[in-house]
Formats: structure tokens, C-alpha cells, sequence
């Protein structure tokens, strides 16, 4: 049975399945290494380089089902409120592009389009390019952000969209969990 499936995948969508594979299994294994310490010591002395540095750490987490917010609370102690909001604001909207594109990579590779159409559950209706969806979709806590990301991918959600979307939605997220970081912090 899959020797059949397997015969009738072209050889360049393998080569994009394992390279998607390996991209994700990387991500995880840098996340799983990461070094707090050493971060907060970069970011401080290397302000502009720490920037850089938050956000291919938020590009990272953007291809893995990883959540964002620890790095988002550290970053509040670390910075302060206004540079952790840029940077988060940044980082998560990479990430928003990164999951978009696994998506798009995903919907390539399994002939998405072909099949949407006999998807059960009217599920080929989803509105996923419906405004309403983009953002209140990402507020779902946990998987809201990613799914809807990784989803638009597949539904090819206009790319202007997203982005509007991404950006507004990872604004506002951003400044509810650092006003709530620093909330918590006054509290300590």
C-alpha cells in the first residue's frame, strides 16, 4: 500500500518533504539547546546584533509548534516594554511568513487543490481569507497563531492580507502578554 503512494510522488516533491522535514527537526533541536544565559548576556552588550538575534530566534519558533510566549516574558524583564513589543511585534510576523510558506510548501506537496474539493464537513468552504478569520483565528490560544498561518499556506491567502493581518494581530498579542509580564513583574 505505500510503495504504491510512494510511486506516485515525484521526485522533487520528495526532496521537498525531506528538506521540510529537516528544516523542522533543525528548528527543534535549537530550541531544545537554547541557552538563556548566554542570550541575555548577547542581547545586552550587542544591542543591535540582539535584535537580529530575537528575531531569527522568533523565525525559528514559527517552524515548530513551540510557543512564543516564554521567550516574550524574558525578553519584558530583559528590555523593557516598548523594545520587547518591536521585537516581538517583528519576530512573530517572520514567524506568521514562515508558517505560511511550510503551508504553501505543504499544499504543494500532498496536491492540495486537487483535493480540497472533497475535503468532508464543507471544509473546502473554510473562510480562510475572510479578515474576521485571520484575526480572531490567531487569538485561539495555543494553536491559533500556527494553524492559521500554516493553513493560509494552503489556501494561498493573499499575501498582502496576511501580512496586514499578521502585523495587527501580532501587535496587539504582543502588548497583552508584555503589559501582562510587566504586571506580573510589579507584582514580584
Amino acid at each position: 500500500m505505500y510503495l504504491k503512494i510512494l510511486e506516485k510522488i515525484k521526485p522533487g516533491k520528495v526532496i521537498q518533504i525531506i528538506l521540510l522535514v529537516g528544516f523542522v527537526l533543525l528548528a527543534i533541536y535549537a530550541i531544545e539547546h537554547f541557552d538563556f544565559d548566554f542570550t541575555r548576556n548577547f542581547i545586552e552588550e550587542h544591542r543591535i546584533l540582539g535584535i537580529f538575534l530575537v528575531l531569527a530566534i522568533y523565525a525559528g519558533l514559527g517552524a515548530t509548534p513551540i510557543p512564543s510566549e516564554p521567550i516574550t516574558v524574558f525578553l519584558t524583564g530583559l528590555g523593557g516594554p516598548t523594545w520587547t513589543v518591536f521585537c516581538v511585534t517583528i519576530g512573530n510576523t517572520i514567524a506568521s511568513f514562515i508558517e505560511y510558506f511550510i503551508g504553501h510548501r505543504v499544499g504543494d506537496v500532498s496536491g492540495f487543490e486537487k483535493r480540497k474539493k472533497t475535503l468532508p464537513f464543507n471544509l473546502n468552504k473554510m473562510p480562510v481569507e475572510a479578515v474576521p478569520f485571520q484575526l480572531l483565528g490567531r487569538m485561539i490560544p495555543g494553536i491559533g497563531a500556527k494553524s492559521v498561518g500554516v493553513l493560509s499556506g494552503i489556501y494561498r491567502v493573499n499575501l498582502f492580507r496576511f501580512f496586514w493581518t499578521s502585523i495587527v494581530s501580532n501587535l496587539a498579542g504582543a502588548m497583552l502578554i508584555v503589559l501582562s509580564s510587566m504586571g506580573i513583574f510589579h507584582l514580584v
